[in-house]
This record gives C-alpha cells, sequence and structure tokens, in this order.
C-alpha cells in the first residue's frame, strides 16, 4: 500500500529516490508548519512545556534525491528540524529552558525502508546533528498505518500532559487508502 512500488525504493548503499518538485514544495510546508505550530502553542512564555507526538504514517527512508542531485531531507528528518529550529528559537536568551516533549512515530511498510530510515538517523546522531533528547524519542516501525493505528491513538490519549498531535499522512499511491477508518 505505501511506497512500494519501485519509484520509492530506498536501500542502504544505494541513492535514494528522486524527490519531485511538487513533493519538495510540500516538504517546505510541513517543515514550517510543524515549526510554527510549536511556536504558536508556545508564544504564551509562562507555559513551560509542550507535549506533542508527530507521527509520518507512510515515512519513507529520510532523504531523497533533488532535481539538481542534491541529497534533501524527507519527512521525517524535515519534523525533527522543525522541532529543533522551535526549541532554539523558544530558548533563546532564557535562563530557564522551555520544554518541548516530542514522540516520533515513523512508519513504513517496507522493511528495507525501516532499515534505511534507522541508518540515516543513527548517522545523523552520531554526527551530532539529532539532538540526543529527540533520538531518545523516535520510534521507527516496520508496518501498515492502518494496523499501527489503533497503537498510536492508545499512546496519545494515554500522554501524560497533553493530548496533542499532527498525523503526516501523505502517501504514493493515495487511491488505496481506504476512505473510512474510524
Amino acid at each position: 500500500m505505501a511506497k512500494t512500488d519501485e519509484k520509492y525504493k530506498w536501500q542502504i548503499n544505494c541513492k535514494p529516490p528522486e524527490l519531485q518538485q511538487h513533493s519538495a514544495v510540500k516538504h517546505k510546508i510541513l517543515e514550517s508548519y510543524v515549526r510554527d505550530y510549536i511556536l504558536t502553542l508556545m508564544a504564551p512564555a509562562h507555559i513551560p512545556r509542550l507535549k506533542l507526538t508527530l507521527i509520518d504514517g507512510f515515512s519513507g527512508g529520510g532523504n531523497y534525491v533533488s532535481e539538481s542531485g542534491d541529497l534533501v531531507d524527507g519527512s521525517p528528518l524535515l519534523m525533527l528540524n522543525a522541532v529543533q529550529h522551535a526549541r532554539a528559537a523558544l530558548n533563546l536568551g532564557r535562563n530557564k529552558p522551555r520544554d518541548i516533549d516530542v514522540s516520533y512515530e515513523f512508519i513504513d511498510i517496507r522493511r528495507e525502508t525501516i532499515y534505511y530510515l534507522d541508518f540515516l538517523l543513527d548517522c545523523r546522531s552520531q554526527q551530532g546533528l539529532l539532538d540526543p533528547i529527540d533520538k531518545a524519542r523516535i520510534r521507527t516501525t516496520c508496518g501498515a498505518f492502518f494496523d499501527e493505528l489503533p497503537r498510536l491513538i492508545q499512546n496519545i490519549q494515554n500522554a501524560k500532559g497533553g493530548e496533542r498531535a499532527i498525523f503526516v499522512l501523505d502517501q504514493y499511491s493515495y487511491d488505496k487508502v481506504p476512505q473510512h477508518v474510524y
């Protein structure tokens, strides 16, 4: 169902798929939306903490090759970047830091894709490009999004301090998604 054809294939030691221009625009919107969402909720300076779950139900491998041949981040890394930028902006010049407590759920149906994403996240972490707090809060899952949905909903409902979540459900072959689930 999700990114299963050869157009979207991630495999360690192979070039990632090409990012089409419309997806590049969508990625910019996604990153700015997550960052602005956090900054808006945390705008009142007296709010010490935000609890949030970010879910990418059809995550892919985390990066692509742009039309110009450069490696560019995919949605999982863009969400991580957005949180890091929001955290930095909120804590600039503050003596007492404000906490953005985010749980990340990255799901894809292909095992090779999840291996690739895990490898990419580990590389980013080793390079110091991924906050260790965020790295510890990432869960990657090989499975079908709709099979994982009951667990995700339960985890969000059980979140102490907030039931806020953003679902990113951009899927290739969207026409195969059931029209009503819950």
